[in-house]
């Protein structure tokens, strides 16, 4: 066997939406558990599953996301909200996600080694999916921001009061 380093930063820039999954599978698969992942510029359809990263990157410390959509998986049985009215997030309801077969998640279930995210320019397939960072990430200690038509004080304030960040730098930019 050769010594080799393995690299555990992987930066993709204006890479195919479709071929994100197979190829974090494919490293998660051969033992390579990436730190660090930045995705700048991917298709905007279907979206970037955070979930699906979430799962494929456990030992993930930094992440970065440009221009790209973001989208986490939601309960199916959940009642949607009547188009064209918004569904308030300072009434948080239960997160869901394929991992745990429809029951809701915890906040130790998702990104336990995130420390650092940063997201530019970023759209979100549901109003509360700019909300998961904040939501589970146990020992985030940065996070920067772009500010979003969901984003209030009152869901700062919800998601801030129920957790325990100590260490947290928010950077939020118009």
């Amino acid at each position: 066997m050769y010594p080799f380093h393995i690299c555990r930063t992987l930066v993709l820039k204006d890479f195919g939406i479709v071929y994100l999954l197979p190829l974090l599978k494919n490293l998660f698969l051969t033992g390579i558990n990436l730190t660090r992942l930045d995705l700048h510029y991917l298709d905007s359809s279907p979206g970037i599953s955070i979930e699906d990263i979430d799962f494929t990157c456990p030992l993930l410390e930094q992440l970065t996301i440009c221009d790209s959509l973001l989208t986490w998986t939601h309960n199916p049985y959940v009642s949607v909200a009547t188009p064209g009215t918004k569904k308030s997030t300072h009434n948080h309801e239960p997160w869901f996600c394929k991992k745990h077969n429809n029951i809701s998640c915890k906040e130790i279930d998702h990104f336990r080694n995130l420390k650092r995210c940063k997201l530019f320019r970023v759209d979100y397939r549901e109003p509360e999916d700019w909300e998961i960072f904040l939501r589970f990430a146990p020992i985030l200690e940065s996070i920067h921001l772009e500010s979003s038509r969901y984003m209030t004080d009152g869901s700062f304030q919800s998601i801030l009061s129920a957790k325990t960040l100590d260490k947290l730098e928010v950077w939020l930019c118009k």
